[in-house]
């Protein structure tokens, strides 16, 4: 992220003298409106994922896997719409990484479930336990392990599948933990949206809300970031190095096109929080991105053949280097918010 983090600064020096003027409005509409509403579907989706998966190991063998990979998918669509906004509660206690660890270069979420399979102490995977683990062991990417391909969902039913029920049940119901932890955060009296509301302090997170505004814009940029080096990069390795081990989120689940779609459509709608004060010409520039962004999604999912899939995946990187490098640019003159360092920064 050096990259970024120097055409912040450039692009903060090019801000107009409006943008001390505060954007607490935005920040507290944008918590309430977008942030808040969507970490809830987060937790709903959570905690009917680990209900189904309490149901099922009650039943092995009569159970329906099909139940636990639409539940699955349900979290995964939640949590896709959301889980760039790290500000505040999200971040808190590697609650974002707890929830969904990725990019995973090193097999880590195999070797935890590797460990998880052959404890035999229940209480080794209570959610307080597991909080204290590997982060590679919470998320979705152990249960997607566990329901795809095929084979691996077929142990859950295997005679000596039992341990795979109780690893798939005990890291869902963490998963809700987390998602409660996430909603507690940003609703308590003395949580984030209160201090947004009072235009105060949440803990390290802001100092008020006009800076909190400036984050949350942070936050979104960031995303746009993410989305061209950690996952269309990585699709990209996985198309043109086929025999290399794929590296492109949920590939196993083939989500991995439907997660960047999703990531792009939602950080495009809550930009629209921040597009008020655009200029006719600045916001044609955002929307030309955006839109040669989803086309290139399109084409990704139109191309069969290997030579097509190759081009369009090049075209891809290209298509989202163009809209994160935009965003940077124009999005800070647009608004008169300052881009600052954000929650993936850690080189």
């Amino acid at each position: 992220m050096r990259f970024l983090r120097a055409v912040l600064w450039a692009a903060a020096l090019l801000l107009p003298s409006a943008s001390m003027a505060g954007n607490v409005e935005t920040a507290q509409r944008f918590a309430s409106d977008f942030i808040v509403p969507r970490f809830q579907s987060v937790a709903t989706a959570a905690h009917a994922q680990s209900a189904a998966w309490s149901a099922f190991c009650a039943d092995r063998k009569h159970g329906n896997i099909e139940t636990l990979k639409k539940a699955f998918n349900d979290l995964a669509d939640a949590w896709s719409d959301v889980e760039f906004m790290r500000i505040g509660p999200a971040a808190i206690a590697l609650r974002v990484e707890r929830f969904n660890w990725w990019l995973d270069r090193t097999d880590a979420t195999g070797k935890a479930l590797t460990q998880m399979l052959a404890l035999t102490d229940p209480q080794m995977l209570t959610p307080e336990k597991l909080a204290t683990g590997s982060v590679a062991g919470q998320g979705l990417p152990v249960v997607e392990r566990l329901l795809y391909p095929a084979d691996a969902a077929a142990l859950l039913k295997a005679d000596d599948g039992a341990q795979h029920c109780t690893v798939g049940a005990a890291v869902t119901t963490a998963q809700g933990a987390i998602a409660d932890q996430i909603v507690g955060d940003w609703t308590a009296p003395d949580g984030a949206r209160a201090a947004l509301m009072a235009n105060t302090r949440f803990r390290f997170s802001f100092a008020d809300a006009n800076e909190a505004a400036s984050v949350m814009l942070t936050d979104l940029v960031a995303g746009l970031e993410g989305l061209k080096d950690l996952k269309v990069a990585m699709m990209f390795h996985d198309i043109n190095n086929p025999a290399a081990p794929r590296l492109a989120e949920a590939s196993r689940s083939e989500r991995t096109l439907r997660d960047i779609g999703r990531n792009l459509a939602a950080i495009r709608l809550a930009l629209e929080t921040y597009f008020v004060p655009a200029s006719a010409a600045q916001r044609n520039q955002i929307d030309m991105a955006f839109d040669d962004a989803e086309h290139t999604i399109r084409k990704l999912e139109a191309a069969k053949a290997e030579p097509d899939r190759i081009a369009a995946s090049k075209l891809a990187v290209g298509s989202f280097s163009a809209l994160a490098q935009q965003m940077i640019v124009v999005l800070p003159q647009a608004t008169g918010l300052t881009l600052g360092f954000n929650n993936l920064d850690g080189d």
